[in-house]
């Protein structure tokens, strides 16, 4: 019996740490199942039936050396070897029991298939994470009518994966819940209607809950965490699958086939293709070694660009590390889709809570960004969005007295702009209260009734981000203790970002978060300040024009406008007004004879005219962070290194216009 246990050990490694066309690690698994087979002694109980599975598996095995199906091949394999660890540690006298019975009666496990590998666990644990987020977005989308059949298709494959690794890793608990998961989702995949009660999703959602529950405890180090809430849970899932099969037998909606119901014996068939599930596979390795990986490859590039030599052999070399540069810049970046799908989760459970109809749009889901600043996000966002959910979002009855949809909506957008990131949340809703925010600021001693006179706009919406400070009436579980806005620009303020507030009174509250890009590559220009070279990013520059200076337009001492096409646009000399400029004598307009003007636009879509000494080049520029040292550089974002080992300097368009000095900028 222990060495059938260390084989399927053996086994349970292999195949969580397979990669697609690993043909020798494929050997050394038909090495084990013979040897496994070996070890059944002929008088086994399921002498036979361990027979036909480690067949099974070797023959999915031996496919997969000439097809190359890893998602087929993982679905077979860890079903199989569910099967032989329960024929393996059963007796015959073992009787079947429901899932409640069964996990109520289950005590800690510490000697089971897997456990004691660590590196197994942790690959468990990253690639759940990653199946059960993807999960939640996609019942999300099935609320919505969102391709039903193919969603199904494709949560069913996710938790039957995840229940067939919970087999061999020996976690019955999370087994057992993502069993049950897996049989409601069958009886749906049977229906032919396309419409999915509303309870149903309640109910997969609260699985996905249960199920990022068990992860935390597996990270812990319980293996095996029980609790009421999981047993009632899994009664539940019981209750709805026997109305499920009633509704089958007696509606045209069901087809008439086999359904496999919670804690039944009954496996599910593994020879029907899945469609809709990704088959680009994802492996998992340290942040240090991409870090280090990104890094070389920059240094690569750098000591390359240092050969003078053009040979055809030399000009291939850099044209594949730069290939390379940008693949491995990747690496370091993730989608926002995750992001917003905790968003839409969160917006539909809150506006239940309150009993508000909310519709949740997104834009912009698949835009990469540094995963950090990824996971740094979801707290300000949510504090956003919880905002408006409750304070936002009027009721339907108000809403519909003000002439509005009795829906209210939230939209998320994300958008890559330069070397910059912005994130929008716009709502519907009743707007910001500027006399209440003043009111409350006043009460707070925040502020006194003279300040409050002369405050903008802008000013006036950025008291909501004090320390405590709230214009809710009362305190309830969504909001009013003014602890969430000011986490919002604390994030803000960590990553270098900006915050924007528009609104109009019961038309709508937009708050854009802008970030500068720390991991990516763009494409920009480089410019010539005296010594000093600068990137602008491409996205941002309209023109580039040599400009008189008969051209110039002087409105005051040193203040000069372009006529731009018609329009007067300001002139800034950006050694004049660039902080890191070192050069002991300003550079101001003086009757030259020809300037180099770059006509550029910032985020609100205004256009300046930057004058400079030279433009370099063009071309990608790899962004670099240039850590805490120059974190207080002015209109700076990010570095790079350009050809010869040069040192560029990122320039933020919005940060030249806003700290370049007040009397060397008008806008007319």
């Amino acid at each position: 019996m222990h060495q059938e246990n260390t084989l399927l050990l053996s086994l349970t490694d292999k195949i969580i740490n397979f990669q697609d066309g690993d043909i020798f690690l494929q050997g050394e698994m038909l090495e084990d199942l013979e040897r496994l087979n070996q070890e059944i002694s002929p008088s086994h109980q399921y002498k036979a039936e361990l027979t036909q599975s480690i067949q099974n598996m070797v023959s999915s095995i031996r496919q997969n050396i000439k097809t190359g199906n890893v998602d087929r091949f993982k679905q077979i394999l860890s079903t199989e070897i569910e099967k032989v660890s329960e024929m393996t540690s059963h007796n015959t006298e073992s009787t079947s029991s429901s899932p409640t019975e069964e996990i109520l009666s289950n005590e800690l496990q510490t000697e089971t298939f897997g456990v004691g590998n660590l590196d197994n666990l942790k690959t468990y644990i990253s690639d759940t994470e990653e199946r059960l987020a993807n999960a939640e977005r996609l019942i999300l989308e099935l609320e919505n009518g969102t391709d039903t059949k193919e969603t199904i298709n494709t949560l069913f494959r996710i938790f039957h994966t995840i229940k067939g690794e919970c087999g061999f890793l020996g976690l019955q608990s999370f087994g057992t819940l993502s069993h049950s998961i897996e049989s409601i989702l069958d009886l749906l995949r049977s229906r032919k209607t396309q419409q999915i009660h509303k309870a149903v999703i309640d109910l997969l959602l609260n699985g996905i809950d249960h199920s990022k529950e068990q992860l935390a405890r597996l990270i812990e180090g319980n293996i095996n965490y029980t609790s009421p809430g999981l047993t009632s849970f899994l009664q539940h899932c019981e209750d709805t699958a026997a109305e499920l099969v009633q509704k089958k037998d007696s509606s045209p909606d069901f087809e008439n086939q086999k359904v496999i119901s919670p804690g039944s014996d009954a496996k599910t068939p593994i020879d029907t293709e899945i469609p809709g599930f990704a088959k680009d596979s994802i492996i998992r390795i340290k942040s240090s070694t991409v870090n280090y990986l990104v890094d070389m490859t920059g240094e690569l590039l750098i000591a390359l660009e240092q050969i003078k030599e053009t040979s055809p052999e030399i000009r291939q070399v850099k044209k594949i590390t730069k290939q390379i540069q940008s693949t491995t810049m990747k690496l370091r970046t993730n989608t926002v889709k995750q992001l917003f799908s905790k968003m839409n989760r969160a917006v539909r459970d809150l506006s239940k809570k309150i009993d508000k109809k909310i519709t949740f749009q997104t834009s912009g889901d698949d835009l990469e960004i540094d995963r950090e600043l990824l996971e740094s996000l979801e707290e300000p966002l949510l504090h956003l969005m919880r905002n408006s959910v409750d304070h936002g979002i009027e009721s339907s009855p108000e809403r519909l007295l003000k002439g509005k949809n009795e829906k209210g909506s939230i939209f998320l957008s994300a958008e890559r702009r330069g070397n910059l990131i912005k994130f929008i949340l716009k709502d519907d809703g009743r707007g910001l209260n500027k006399e209440k925010i003043i009111n409350k600021a006043i009460s707070n001693n925040i502020i006194n009734p003279d300040t409050a006179q002369k405050l903008t706009d802008d000013e006036v919406y950025t008291l909501i981000f004090q320390n405590g400070f709230s214009t809710a009436d009362q305190v309830t579980h969504l909001s009013g203790r003014g602890v969430g806005m000011d986490i919002v620009q604390s994030v803000v303020k960590e990553y270098r970002g900006k915050i924007n507030i528009e609104s109009i009174p019961d038309e709508f509250t937009e708050f854009t978060l802008t970030f500068p890009l720390n991991t990516a590559i763009m494409d920009g220009i480089v410019i010539r300040l005296d010594a000093v070279y600068c990137i602008l990013p491409i996205t941002t520059v309209i023109e580039t024009q040599s400009i008189l200076y008969s051209q110039f337009s002087r409105v005051h001492d040193n203040i000069f406008v372009f006529n731009f096409r018609g329009e007067q646009i300001p002139v800034i000399d950006l050694k004049s007004h660039i902080d890191f400029y070192i050069e002991s004598e300003l550079s101001i307009i003086c009757q030259k004879h020809k300037y180099i003007g770059i006509i550029v636009e910032d985020s609100s879509l205004k256009k300046y005219c930057l004058i400079v000494d030279e433009i370099v080049s063009k071309g990608e520029i790899a962004i670099k962070s240039l850590g805490p040292f120059f974190q207080g550089l002015q209109g700076v974002s990010a570095g790079t290194i350009l050809n010869g080992g040069k040192i560029g300097l990122v320039l933020d368009i919005d940060e030249v216009v806003s700290y370049s000095k007040p009397n060397q900028v008008i806008y007319k």
